[in-house]
C-alpha cells in the first residue's frame, strides 16, 4: 500500500501479543518473565516459563476472543497445578484459520513448539493448527516481520504509536507491545516516529483535559522509561487517536518535522 503516515493504537505487534499469551484485559500471566520480549527476524521472541504447561482435552475456555470459545481442549499454564483447566489457571488464545478445507485453531508458534517438546498434544487434535500450519499462517500476519518491507515501500512514512497506561487488551507491565513496535519502526530506519501524540492536538479536541504525554519525536522507548511516556487514563483513546491523525495530516501537509510542536499548526 502507498501510505503517507500511519498511526497505531495499542496495536498486538506480535504474535504473542495477538494471542494474549503473556496476559489479557484484566488477567496476567504469570508464566512470563517481563523484560525478556525481543524482536528477532523471525518476529518477536518471549521467554515464558512453560513448566506448568498442559492440555485438557475435555475442558472448554468459554468466553470471548482469542482466549475462548466453545470448542473441547485448552491449551493453558496450570498456574494453580491441580491437572485440570480452571478458572485458576491461564487459557492461551487461538486464531482461526483454514486449511485444507478445514477450520482449525491456530496458537502462537512459541505456545505450540512448548507444547511439542513437552508431548501435550498427543494425538494430534484435529482443529489445532500443527506447527508447520501455524508457521506459514504467521509468517503473513505477525506486524513484527514486516517493519522494513513496509518502509522499503513507504520510505517517507511517519509513524505515531498510540500507549495508554492501561492497554485494552494486553494486561503486562512492560508493555512489551508498544516497546517492541516502536522500536522495530526505528531500527528499520523510519524517519519520524512519536509515542502518543503531541499534547498541543489533545488540548485543542479537548482544553480541560489532563495529564497528556508530550514525547519528543524519535526518543528511545525502552523497558526502563516506557511507563512514564504513555497517557494516563484521563485522556480518553478515541482522542489520543484523532489527535494522532490530525497532527500527522498536518505536519504532513506543511512538511514540519521537528520533534515537538508548541501548537497546532495552522491551514493552507
Amino acid at each position: 500500500m502507498d501510505v503517507d503516515w500511519y498511526v497505531g493504537w495499542e496495536n498486538p505487534a506480535g504474535v504473542p501479543f495477538t494471542t494474549v499469551d503473556l496476559g489479557g484485559r484484566e488477567d496476567p500471566n504469570p508464566a512470563y518473565v517481563p523484560g525478556s520480549c525481543r524482536l528477532t527476524a523471525e518476529g518477536v521472541q518471549c521467554t515464558v516459563d512453560d513448566t506448568q504447561l498442559r492440555w485438557d482435552a475435555t475442558a472448554r475456555s468459554g468466553g470471548a476472543g482469542p482466549r475462548g470459545g466453545p470448542a473441547f481442549g485448552v491449551l493453558y499454564h496450570d498456574l494453580n497445578r491441580n491437572g485440570r483447566y480452571d478458572s485458576g489457571d491461564y487459557a492461551l488464545g487461538a486464531y482461526t484459520g483454514t486449511f485444507g478445507g478445514r477450520e482449525k485453531r491456530v496458537y502462537s508458534l512459541a505456545a505450540l513448539e512448548a507444547a511439542v517438546a513437552r508431548g501435550l498434544l498427543d494425538p494430534w487434535p484435529s482443529d489445532v493448527a500443527t506447527v508447520e500450519e501455524a508457521r506459514a499462517f504467521w509468517a503473513i500476519r505477525d506486524m513484527s516481520r514486516h517493519y522494513q518491507a513496509a518502509l522499503a515501500a513507504n520510505p517517507d512514512l511517519r509513524v505515531v504509536v498510540i500507549g495508554s497506561a492501561q492497554d485494552h487488551v494486553q494486561n503486562t507491565p512492560d508493555y512489551p507491545h508498544l516497546v517492541l513496535q516502536y522500536g522495530g519502526w526505528l531500527e528499520a530506519g523510519v524517519r519520524w516516529i512519536r509515542l502518543n501524540p503531541d499534547s498541543a492536538y489533545v488540548l485543542a479536541l479537548a482544553p480541560g483535559v489532563g495529564g497528556a504525554p508530550d514525547n519528543d519525536a524519535n526518543v528511545p522507548v525502552t523497558y526502563g522509561n516506557v511507563r512514564e511516556l504513555l497517557a494516563p487514563e484521563s485522556v480518553p483513546d478515541p482522542l489520543l487517536q484523532l489527535a494522532a491523525a490530525l497532527e500527522l495530516s498536518d505536519r504532513w501537509t506543511w512538511e514540519r518535522w521537528e520533534a515537538n510542536l508548541s501548537t497546532v499548526l495552522g491551514r493552507r
